[in-house]
């Protein structure tokens, strides 16, 4: 039997990108009876106790949490639960940035004989948080030097994060997947019920945004791009910093009757929401955005899908001329046209379409955990 910790600042019922990964890998391993699995992670509210409980088969290790800052859970009982563990698990999958486990490999003692597999998801010196990076950076590098494979989504992320400069030759590349709890039929009950809650007109072309409302995502480049184009809409599934905002520049472009804001949301609401839309658009402007895998679950549905052209594994994902169209970032004309091109034009959407949904079959959980596991196991 092998024994896997997976170590990260939160998990289910809190919803990230990072935490769908894990979530995922713990719900594959976890089918296997040869594995041992478990999760560590801060507590997703303000409690200061700490918790142990089953998920889906797997132990769940959450500690008590005194604040949630920077989007990590202050913890000071995260440490030493970790260090408890280093005797009871084989292999140590850490998924970073996460400070609060940083900190704690810094002070812990790993034995040679403990595997430890780092994912690193974003560099932090190419996000909001830059100014935390040179301090950030000194205890991620000893976790760097002491793991066995450094893991990351595709081979644009190796070469763009200044932090995995000095690592390459640990670094694998193993892309994430979309996620399942979406892919579900609906109905056409179904889709007029959605088309009814937001007042959504199904006779006009929709665009479709999926994802949080924060500073690198350049929902307000959408925005623009929507306001130049008559008779489309745009449904914005997602919450987050800059929802107001948004909604304010939807008032000032004179497109708020044309664009729905619904919220984050999950299973069959996010399946009608692929399922009504006819282009998917993620716009993001930073090397914040490491891959998208919203982008994923949009091909999953076999929707063409228009992204920016970042040095990161976005493009890895919607390939230009094949998926979808990547233009350039912060470009809001470029973003026009190529929405203006997809939705006046049905054969090549149509041509698009079959190739996203192929190219997404590629991406399935099934196929990144099978990767993992030889990862463990090597």
């Amino acid at each position: 039997m092998i024994k896997i910790l997976q170590v990260n600042k939160f998990f289910y019922p809190w919803f990230g990108g990072v935490e769908t990964v894990v979530t995922q890998l713990v719900e594959h391993l976890s089918k296997d009876s040869d594995n041992k699995v478990g999760v560590i992670a801060g507590n997703e509210k303000i409690n200061s106790s700490k918790s142990f409980y089953k998920w889906n088969g797997a132990d769940v290790y959450k500690t008590g949490s005194c604040a949630i800052k920077f989007s990590t859970p202050i913890s000071f009982t995260y440490p030493f639960v970790l260090k408890k563990l280093i005797n009871e698990y084989d292999v140590f999958h850490f998924h970073v940035p996460n400070p609060l486990a940083e900190l704690s490999f810094f002070f812990l003692h790993f034995p040679p004989s403990k595997k430890v597999v780092v994912t690193v998801h974003a560099d932090v010196g190419q996000t909001r948080w830059k100014f935390f990076s040179p301090v950030y950076n000194f205890f991620l590098k000893k976790m760097l030097r002491r793991a066995d494979v450094i893991t990351t989504m595709a081979p644009q992320n190796i070469e763009s994060f200044d932090v995995l400069r000095k690592f390459k030759k640990k670094c694998v590349v193993v892309p994430l997947a979309f996620d399942e709890t979406h892919i579900c039929e609906v109905d056409e009950t179904e889709k007029q019920s959605f088309y009814d809650k937001y007042g959504i007109d199904k006779q006009k072309k929709i665009v479709l945004f999926v994802g949080r409302l924060s500073y690198y995502k350049g929902i307000n480049y959408l925005l623009e791009a929507v306001s130049n184009l008559k008779d489309v809409q745009l449904l914005i599934v997602g919450d987050g910093a800059l929802k107001d905002e948004s909604m304010l520049l939807a008032k000032k472009l004179n497109i708020a009757d044309r664009v729905f804001f619904t919220g984050f949301l999950r299973g069959h609401d996010a399946a009608c929401a692929f399922t009504i839309s006819d282009v998917f658009v993620l716009p993001s402007i930073t090397k914040s955005e490491t891959f998208g895998i919203v982008q994923l679950e949009a091909m999953r549905f076999g929707l063409p899908v228009i992204n920016t052209n970042l040095p990161t594994g976005v493009v890895s994902v919607g390939k230009d001329g094949e998926t979808g169209y990547t233009i350039e970032p912060a470009d809001a004309l470029a973003l026009t046209g190529a929405i203006d091109k997809l939705l006046s034009d049905d054969k090549l959407r149509k041509e698009f379409s079959e190739n996203a949904f192929q190219t997404a079959l590629q991406f399935t959980p099934e196929i990144m955990v099978d990767k993992y596991k030889k990862i463990y196991l090597n």
